[in-house]
């Protein structure tokens, strides 16, 4: 494997890990895409984390992120 073919590695697993992390910020939108099917969305989100953490990666921001998915109680 030459030097070139070790950078076009490394920049397809960055755009990879950029695109997983992008889905991970729009969960809303999967979510709405799936009207509202909790166990598609449960499957999207584990294979998205499964993902990165294959890649040597984890996420500090899903819980605020689902946390943003509850819908807000009009009594709040």
């Amino acid at each position: 494997m030459s030097i070139k073919d070790t950078d076009k590695g490394k920049s397809d697993s960055n755009v990879a890990l950029s695109m997983i992390r992008t889905k991970l910020s729009n969960l809303d939108e999967y979510l709405t895409a799936t009207n509202n099917d909790i166990l598609k969305f449960n499957n999207h989100v584990r294979m998205l984390i499964d993902s990165l953490t294959a890649r040597g990666e984890t996420t500090q921001d899903l819980l605020s992120t689902l946390h943003a998915l509850i819908p807000r109680s009009s009594s709040m």
